[in-house]
């Protein structure tokens, strides 16, 4: 999980959109991470054929009453480590990142509160970090994804399996801090609490319509957590690279 921190934190420019009191590259501050990040400057959408997405109704109300749909759509995905991932189309593909996937062409896939099963990892962008990846149609609905992008204020709330798989479909609560530009890619900057094994787990709005995907951590100059700076790739960004229509 923590592999690819220093390159997002050696970039000059996404230090100075965060924040001018982040310390330089050479100090040691870290982003627990976007693989491939920094480095993926224009770098081409995902190869193959554009999927069409099956589309699944806007999701409104408060999310109270969308909470169990929204924590059965998350699952945990595990090869070398663990992360999380969530449902985009009720055939059984799977959203997450490339770094939770790393080169594996087949990864465990266990569903909330329901069996492990094994998944084809069909498609992935390192340079965004996004994979998508294939189960068996499980029965159940997954989640929609809003067109309109997050907004600086607005109430999200973040689901993963935070360091331990047994935490699976954890909810935390939090508001857009900004949105970042860097390296040509965009981020949308979260308070809402993540950790390692949040990784790939969706970011939704107060009705449960996705608008990101857990990416990176920011860490101080010591390795720590920096409480409130988590970033997420917006919803659109990840359907893009990895030639998806929805």
């Amino acid at each position: 999980f923590g592999d690819a921190a220093a390159r997002l934190a050696r970039d000059p420019g996404f230090i100075r959109a965060i924040s001018n009191r982040v310390v330089s590259a050479g100090s040691g501050t870290g982003a627990t991470p976007a693989a491939g990040a920094a480095e993926g400057r224009g770098a081409p959408a995902a190869t193959g054929q554009p999927l069409r997405l099956l589309p699944s109704g806007a999701l409104g109300g408060p999310i109270l009453g969308n909470m169990n749909r929204i924590r059965r759509a998350t699952v945990v995905v595990s090869f070398s480590g663990h992360g999380s991932g969530f449902l985009i189309d009720r055939r059984g593909y799977i959203l997450t990142n490339a770094h939770v996937v790393g080169d594996a062409e087949r990864v465990r896939v266990k569903l909330f509160q329901g069996k492990a099963v094994i998944g084809r990892v069909v498609r992935r962008d390192a340079a965004r970090d996004v994979a998508l990846v294939k189960i068996a149609p499980p029965g159940r609905a997954a989640l929609p994804l809003r067109r309109l992008r997050a907004r600086v204020g607005e109430t999200v709330l973040a689901v993963g399996a935070p360091n331990n798989q047994q935490l699976e479909a954890t909810v935390s609560r939090g508001i857009v801090s900004g949105i970042r530009r860097s390296g040509g890619l965009i981020y949308i900057q979260a308070d809402a609490t993540v950790h390692p094994g949040s990784s790939g787990g969706p970011l939704v709005d107060r009705s449960g319509n996705v608008v990101g995907l857990t990416v990176a951590v920011l860490t101080d100059r010591r390795g720590r957590a920096a409480a409130g700076l988590n970033l997420f790739i917006p919803i659109g960004d990840a359907l893009k690279r990895l030639n998806l229509r929805y």
